[in-house]
């Protein structure tokens, strides 16, 4: 059992109380609930090949509801223990210890609207349902517990946030240093100066850099290797996107993206794109700002809704291909509120102590591609804080 991210009972049950909610269901069968297992803080190795159940009641004692070949599969978590083998025995346990409760959560979303979130299975809600029992959504629990930072996160975030941003600017020094001296550079070479970097200052990540020049940054999610990639040349737009985190336990990922131009001056199209993004980038911070000032919380989708209208407004809605922003945690998707109305309906508030990217972006087929990415983070009061150096004000100049 681990130490991060490990529940504490007495602080769930209360949220329970104030959600008005009888208890919170987990259910694993292979570790196919990720963020169950997370929060619980089970071993990622832990030898159990049978399904098993966990409910902690707003009100009583936590309980255990495992197979009898192994049950000592949740031996580190309070509460007491039932057994099952037969699957009739399993109904008559999960009756008996849901008894009395109307309303539970588990890691379920309707319609499947937050993938995040959707880790229960259609035949566990059917099962549970035969119950008697309503079941309702644990994304709002999961953000607290799974999402929100304490202060010794909140430092290892901005501590990788500052390594990025200096990161870009010599990312964009070198490329510039190349072209001037004629040196030959490709997408592949900038990405490995990047990975270069991580690792002497610490930094460590999932996948490599997305590094993407002139219609390659058209591709959102364009990713460079040693196989595929471009040069980068004079007059061309070159998209940079490098998410990292401290190689700590607790180590709290950043994520940015900036854009350059290859040239001596930027084109007038770029440059009207990039003012488009940056707009939208700016008011989707004055939106969370100005609801803070009263009192207000937004929700994801509200904000994905303020930066996508003034894009839509620009004429270029249909090149904006994706949600607007995305939670940050120990993973660079966290399981958070996103910034989205588009690929989903994420209606979750926007809590104190969270971390999310806003992204927007202008995709051109075949063309160029522009996205300007900033972290920001809500503290318990004031206003939201975009870390590191801020956001990109202009297309650099690498020419």
């Amino acid at each position: 059992m681990t130490s991060q991210n490990v529940l504490d009972i007495e602080i769930t049950r209360q949220r329970l109380a104030d959600a008005g909610i009888d208890g919170w269901l987990f259910r694993d069968f292979r570790g196919t609930d990720t963020i169950g297992n997370s929060l619980l803080g089970l071993a990622k190795d832990g030898h159990r090949t049978r399904q098993f159940f966990y409910y902690i009641p707003a009100q009583g004692e936590p309980v255990k509801i495992v197979h009898r070949i192994e049950p000592r599969a949740l031996e580190p978590l309070p509460g007491q223990t039932r057994t099952f083998s037969r699957w009739q025995e399993l109904d008559a346990v999960l009756g008996e210890v849901l008894g009395g409760a109307q309303r539970i959560a588990m890691q379920y979303s309707p319609l499947g609207a937050i993938p995040y979130i959707s880790r229960i299975d259609a035949g566990t809600v059917e099962r549970v349902r035969s119950l008697g029992v309503e079941i309702v959504s644990s994304a709002d629990l999961v953000q607290e517990f799974q999402a929100t930072l304490n202060e010794r996160q909140w430092h290892l975030h901005r501590t990788a946030a500052d390594k990025l941003h200096r990161l870009i600017n010599l990312v964009f020094s070198e490329i510039s240093h190349r072209l001037d001296k004629g040196h030959r550079t490709t997408e592949y070479d900038i990405q490995r100066f990047m990975l270069e970097y991580y690792r002497q200052e610490g930094l460590v990540s999932d996948y490599p850099p997305i590094v993407a020049v002139g219609a390659n940054s058209s591709d959102p999610h364009y990713m460079p290797s040693e196989k595929h990639h471009a040069e980068i040349v004079p007059d061309r737009v070159v998209q940079i996107d490098t998410w990292a985190k401290c190689n700590k336990d607790d180590g709290i990922y950043a994520d940015i993206s900036w854009v350059g131009y290859t040239g001596a001056k930027v084109p007038a199209e770029v440059a009207q794109v990039f003012a488009t993004i940056a707009k939208a980038r700016d008011a989707g911070v004055d939106a969370i700002k100005t609801a803070r000032s009263k009192g207000e919380t937004l929700r994801g989708c509200d904000v994905d809704d303020v930066c996508r209208g003034i894009i839509e407004e620009a004429g270029h809605g249909e090149h904006f291909v994706h949600r607007t922003g995305h939670s940050l945690y120990d993973v660079p998707h966290g399981n958070g509120a996103n910034i989205d109305n588009y690929e989903t309906h994420d209606d979750r508030l926007l809590r104190p102590r969270c971390l999310f990217t806003i992204e927007p972006g202008i995709y051109i087929p075949e063309q160029f591609g522009l996205r300007t990415e900033i972290n920001v983070y809500l503290p318990d009061e004031g206003d939201p804080i975009v870390t590191g150096s801020g956001a990109q004000p202009e297309v650099a100049l690498l020419g």
